[in-house]
């Protein structure tokens, strides 16, 4: 590779046309032409994915647009657009509007015109990058050269030129030297216009193919010759000689043998492949100039047609030169200033254009200002806009002023609680973000606790993980909502309670938004998106996910109901208790909780881009393995830098990120064009070596990493559990009852329920079935948090055999999933947490139907019956939603 890059820079011109000083940049990058591949609606869509994903890759889309320039429309319609700016009359003024005669000698020359044809040409292509240098020709008048960087090397989102077209690194053009010389144009992430007019011409290509086949089947006579039947020498002499029939209608023949040319009378004329071609045409005109008469004419067109489109085309023009305009004086200006060019106070214009505002655009603009603060004279405005003044003005300004003070009064006034805001939004966006929390919790877990959202002061904690990494989450003052009610908590029950319902709700809580956040998106560590959408999580995955949180979280907070109750053991005092507390939140708890936290959220976020990737295949057969590449990754992970594997290969299972706490390596997918098969090999035995002898690998995966935990749907594995033996504490949990999690009694919550239970009828049996069937033998029905809850089709008409009358209470199944008053998982099912217990209150009867859960995250109704008479024994284990 090596070797190649230094054969394309030994190509470069060793110098410019006309003496034009070299481009910095470009004799720092290795340039590689244009990959000329076979092109269609597929390549465009995948490069328009591989454009907007999270790391943004335009090679695809570059060379795409590299093709459609090719077409002889394209060019005439973007043709049009440059000639308007190009012979616009440019002039460079001072700041009295005289003009500067060495930057209109600049003008004048040829590197000034590319200039301009440039930065129209970012319409079409995009966000583009030049670095204009400045010459003196043998006159001495001044010449410029724009000097385009090469598309492929752009990476805009970070503000780099990369070295070659597939490298992360490069040179920063937003800093240093660079960010005084090299001038972008356009929007970081636009993708141009070609990108709505490539797929017409992709197609427009392939029906050419088509038209010229149609031509040459369609427009030749037909060939009609006889031979004797016998000679084959004879037959072989005639087919050499048809073969050789040439434009002029010549013909050497055998001896005996009879050639007719029989004109082709056949009907297709070509009419449906020319309306299609002329479809296309006008598809791309819209798209890249916003009309189509004045390209080309169509029958149908007149004169009244031709002239709107036309001064559509104007319109066009003048917008075209404004935004020209406008990057000159922005970007262009300040790349003189550089290049030691006197521009102090100027300005391009268009020489002889009436640059005078109207009326409503100095009034917008005027207004504008004062909404800024900027103080404006009332007297101004009256006279300008000739607006009559009223006879008693200075009494209603007095009166205005007044009343505006009063308002202020009012809002800050202390036994109203209000104060002023500096931003009307500003509570507002507050309030809509811990609304959305409370929702996002609802539906992914079932609940949200009532501190969520309560108005405190709270706190920033900051903590540097194993990379040295900072990270940040909001906690309250004391580190829960209300740590005083853990300690009143467990003073009450003499320090003996197993759990503490306190704390099992803050770590779900937490740690619930933690997975949320990473999966959704909201970053803490850039990851790989590769041009899918994300869509909801999948049913059983989300399943197996809160599955895990609820068991991590439950043993966590037994770990520390036991620490609190020994503490309260060894205080004196009520007083000291809680000063013993305090220390210990707010120390090596809070760190350990900060850490599974970000823990929480990495995971979430790795897992969200491996099932993408995963999606990819097809396209990105190969991912490559990145660190920060900072001075603080761990040098267990510097060596596996770059190292690029088969996405499909099993190492993956064991160094998918994160690999640590607080990791902050991701994954690259890659092309398989952008991948060296040998190197490939070298680096699955290297990868493969290296995990089985380094000693730091083996420290994290005996910690629990150097697994792939989207694979096994696991936040937290078994080695991080806070008990050697988790499922002991879940069994010692699944003993707590209502009381234990102060929840009321049933027969309250049923004398608050305003509508009673009425016994179905049979007929509910089919109609259940009809409407959630999904297969012969099964139903599946949605539970709170969009869970589906199968149900067998045996089980259904059991409720309905022999003397059974479980059918009565199978018209508020639907309600009890849907809508329950409380779900327990416990161990119904046979094992430690493997059963979800919907309970639904009515003012006399209570339902209760039982699912279990398999091992690949199904939930399956095992039955459903009356609990009336005992509510209470149904009532036990962790409850995930009250």
């Amino acid at each position: 590779m090596a070797e190649q890059r230094n054969y394309r820079r030994a190509q470069q011109a060793k110098k410019n046309p006309a003496g034009a000083p070299p481009s910095i940049v470009l004799n720092q990058i290795d340039v590689r032409p244009w990959t000329r591949r076979e092109q269609d609606v597929t390549s465009w869509r995948n490069a328009h994915r591989s454009a907007e994903s999270y790391i943004p890759r335009r090679l695809l889309l570059y060379d795409l647009y590299a093709d459609v320039e090719l077409d002889g429309h394209v060019e005439a319609v973007t043709g049009k657009r440059r000639d308007a700016v190009t012979t616009a009359n440019w002039q460079f003024v001072d700041k009295e509007g005289k003009p500067v005669d060495a930057i209109n000698q600049l003008i004048d020359s040829v590197g000034f015109e590319e200039l301009l044809e440039e930065i129209i040409n970012s319409k079409f292509w995009g966000y583009s990058i030049l670095e204009p240098t400045f010459y003196q020709n043998e006159d001495g008048s001044w010449e410029m050269s724009p000097n385009l960087i090469p598309r492929l090397n752009y990476r805009p989102e970070l503000g780099i030129v990369a070295k070659d077209s597939t490298a992360e690194d490069g040179i920063n053009i937003r800093e240093g030297y660079y960010a005084k010389t090299i001038m972008e144009v356009g929007k970081v992430k636009d993708l141009g216009l070609y990108l709505k007019a490539a797929p017409y011409q992709v197609l427009k290509r392939g029906g050419l193919g088509d038209w010229a086949l149609f031509v040459q089947v369609f427009g030749n006579p037909i060939v009609d010759a006889t031979w004797d039947g016998f000679d084959e020498g004879q037959r072989l002499k005639l087919l050499e000689a048809i073969t050789a029939l040439g434009s002029g209608g010549a013909l050497v023949r055998p001896a005996g043998t009879d050639v007719k040319l029989i004109e082709n009378k056949t009907n297709a004329n070509g009419d449906l492949q020319d309306k299609f071609m002329v479809f296309l045409n006008k598809e791309i005109s819209k798209a890249l100039l916003g009309s189509t008469e004045t390209t080309e004419a169509s029958k149908s067109s007149g004169y009244a047609q031709s002239e709107t489109h036309a001064d559509q085309d104007e319109r066009k023009n003048e917008s075209d030169i404004n935004f020209t305009r406008r990057i000159l004086n922005s970007r262009f200006i300040p790349i003189l200033r550089a290049h030691g060019f006197d521009v102090q106070g100027g300005r391009f214009i268009i020489e002889g254009e009436d640059n005078e505002l109207t009326v409503k655009e100095s009034f917008d603009m005027q207004m504008r200002l004062l909404d800024k603060g900027l103080p404006i004279d009332d007297d101004f405005f009256y006279e300008t806009y000739g607006i009559p003044k009223p006879a008693n003005y200075t009494q209603i300004k007095k009166d205005k002023e007044a009343e505006k003070e009063e308002r202020i009064k009012a809002q800050n006034n202390p036994k109203t609680g209000k104060t002023v805001k500096l931003s009307e939004d500003d509570d507002d966006d507050d309030d809509d973000l811990i609304e959305k929390l409370k929702k996002l919790l609802v539906r992914f877990f079932g609940f949200a606790p009532a501190w969520i959202g309560a108005k405190e002061t709270v706190s920033k904690v900051e903590t540097l993980t194993c990379c040295s990494e900072t990270h940040l989450i909001t906690m309250s003052d004391d580190q829960f909502a209300n740590l005083g009610k853990l300690v009143k908590a467990v003073a009450k029950a003499d320090g003996k309670a197993i759990l503490y319902p306190e704390l099992v709700y803050q770590y779900i809580t937490l740690f619930a938004k933690a997975f949320v956040k990473g999966w959704k998106g909201e970053r803490l560590v850039q990851l790989a998106e590769y041009g899918i959408e994300y869509g909801a999580l999948d049913p059983k995955m989300q399943t197996a996910w809160e599955m895990n949180i609820f068991k991590f979280s439950t043993v966590k907070a037994a770990y520390e109901s036991k620490q609190v109750n020994e503490l309260f053991r060894k205080a004196k005092n009520f007083a000291e208790f809680e000063r013993m507390v305090r220390k210990l939140y707010g120390v090596q708890n809070r760190n350990w909780l900060i850490t599974e936290y970000n823990t929480a959220y990495q995971t979430a976020e790795a897992a969200s881009t491996y099932y993408r990737l995963m999606g990819q295949l097809n396209t990105f057969p190969y991912w490559q393995y990145k660190t920060i590449g900072d001075d603080r990754v761990r040098d267990s992970h510097r060596p596996l830098h770059d190292i690029i594997l088969p996405a499909n290969h099993p190492l993956w299972r064991k160094i998918f990120p994160p690999n640590g706490w607080g990791c902050r390596c991701y994954v690259v997918p890659r092309l398989a064009t952008e991948v060296n098969p040998d190197q490939v090999e070298q680096n699955i035995a290297f990868v493969t070596s290296f995990i089985e002898t380094d000693a730091e690998w083996a420290k994290a995966k005996k910690s629990g990493f150097a697994v792939n935990r989207a694979e096994i749907q696991e936040v937290f594995t078994k080695v991080q559990q806070y008990s050697s033996s988790p499922d002991k504490v879940l069994k010692k949990v699944l003993d707590m009852g209502a009381r234990d999690w102060k929840l009321k009694e049933a027969q309250e919550l049923q004398r608050s329920k305003p509508s009673s239970w009425q016994a179905s009828d049979p007929r509910v049996i089919d109609e259940l079935w009809d409407r959630y069937q999904v297969s012969d033998t099964r139903a599946s029905l949605p539970d709170y948090a969009a869970r589906p809850v199968s149900i067998e089709k045996t089980l259904l008409a059991k409720a309905n055999m022999g003397e059974s009358t479980k059918y009565q209470l199978l018209g508020e199944l639907e309600a009890v999933l849907k809508n329950p008053d409380e779900v327990w998982i416990n161990d119904l099912g046979g094992g430690v947490m493997d059963s979800f217990v919907y309970i639904r209150y009515y003012p006399n009867q209570v339902i209760r139907v039982v699912a279990r859960l398999d091992e690949a995250g199904n939930l399956q109704i095992t039955g459903w019956d009356s609990i009336q008479d005992a509510p209470d024994q149904s009532r036990r284990g962790l409850v995930v939603k009250r």
